[in-house]
């Protein structure tokens, strides 16, 4: 927080400041009826609720970006914490354009207010009971702003809410609009709820697979997305994250783990996963063991294996919920040799895999496998050109004392 000391102070500073610059341009203070005050806003209190408006839909913006970069379990744990968050700032938006619809403050919209407020609050608790929060790790995406699924809501909102309020000038009934735009708004807001189902996503690729006739899923975008992602990638644990990605996003699969091998350890070590992304657990295999996962070449179902190994996997790779479905693995295999795995667990609705989708987990194990392999020969390249270097580094070292020794020799006087 003393980081950010004087954007606070200026937080607290800008509303009087702006009060005393503006003065009787910012509210009108009406006597309508005896005792009942009417409050207008004049130009400056409509550029105010403007700016306020327009930083609490950046609010929301960033919001919207921070829960579209999750994957996985991290989006099943902040869902309802972000809904919540979103449903406070979502009517934070409708009282502030309401205000300036009607450049007036209506008192009806601070029982609103509290009511967002109080059903946000109630959406974080019940995100919190559910998951706890825990540690996790989000990735903020750098989608433009054009394609932000918030900016096309408020905008139909807005649109929606100006047609209203042409009608209701139009007719002269001016009564029900704020109740009107009310409903308007709960049902923009239902419908990006649905929109974010996991469930719903699911079950729309299923039914354009089924009634159209087509691919459930679009093999050239999977692959052109993998490749982008994962092309100009050195790292291995950065590999992995994009791995886990990919698969998680185009399969709904919450949990995704990728472990990598290495020849001279005799264990598999968690490079990346959806649920843990800083990685670093190992799982000890032997030689046999290896040559076991080697065999099976194709994705199958953990779940069906009976030695130590798959035990072993298992427990590493545990389940979160009960009607996940059944664990799969992908043995990464390159040059006859296991170079990793990955394991996928907690399946949304439990949907066992296609022929098809195997397939394609089969081509998307091959070429992170591939990918890995050149990793591990990239290090291995590196490391060579760092003892070659330090080889020539130790000869022309060894020379120059050498030259040293010539010289001091020469030097001394002979007795």
């Amino acid at each position: 927080l003393w980081s950010w000391k004087w954007v606070l102070a200026g937080s607290f500073l800008l509303p009087p400041g702006v009060l005393y610059l503006a003065g009787d341009r910012f509210l009108d203070l009406r006597l309508v009826d005896e005792g009942d005050y009417q409050i207008r806003f004049l130009s400056f209190g409509k550029i105010w609720l403007v700016a306020m408006l327009m930083l609490t839909l950046a609010v929301l913006v960033n919001l919207e970006k921070t829960f579209r970069a999750s994957v996985g379990m991290s989006r099943w744990r902040i869902k309802y914490l972000f809904v919540g968050v979103g449903m406070i700032f979502g009517v934070k938006i409708y009282t502030l354009s309401q205000m300036l619809l009607f450049a007036s403050y209506n008192p009806a919209l601070s029982s609103l207010a509290a009511s967002g407020m109080i059903l946000g609050c109630l959406m974080i608790g019940i995100g919190h009971f559910r998951s706890s929060f825990g540690d996790f790790d989000l990735y903020p995406s750098r989608a433009v702003l054009q394609g932000s699924l918030v900016v096309m809501l408020t905008g139909g909102y807005f649109l929606i809410v100006g047609l209203l309020a042409q009608v209701v000038k139009l007719f002269g009934a001016k009564g029900n609009f704020p109740a009107q735009a009310l409903v308007v708004l709960l049902g923009i807001v239902g419908l990006a709820m649905i929109a974010l189902s996991d469930r719903f996503q699911a079950g729309l690729r299923r039914f354009v697979s089924r009634h159209f006739r087509r691919a459930e899923h679009d093999f050239r975008r999977i692959w052109t997305d993998l490749s982008h992602r994962t092309s100009s990638v050195l790292d291995p644990e950065t590999l992995g994250q994009h791995a886990t990605g990919v698969i998680s996003e185009n399969f709904d699969v919450l949990g995704v783990t990728v472990l990598g091998a290495r020849d001279d350890a005799s264990a598999l070590t968690r490079l990346a996963s959806t649920e843990q992304q800083t990685g670093g657990e190992e799982v000890l295999l032997s030689s046999e063991e290896k040559a076991d996962l080697v065999s099976l070449a194709r994705p199958f179902n953990l779940e069906l294996q009976k030695g130590e190994w798959a035990s072993i996997l298992r427990e590493s790779c545990p389940r979160k919920f009960g009607h996940g479905g059944d664990r799969w693995a992908v043995p990464l295999i390159a040059a006859d040799r296991l170079i990793g795995l990955v394991v996928l667990v907690d399946r949304v609705n439990g949907v066992p895999y296609t022929h098809e989708e195997l397939d394609l987990l089969n081509c998307i194990g091959d070429q992170l496998a591939s990918s890995l392999l050149n990793c591990s020969l990239n290090e291995e390249i590196v490391r060579t050109r760092e003892i070659e270097a330090f080889q020539t580094l130790s000869t022309f070292f060894v020379h120059d004392l050498k030259n040293a020794a010539n010289s001091l020799n020469r030097s001394l006087p002979l007795r």
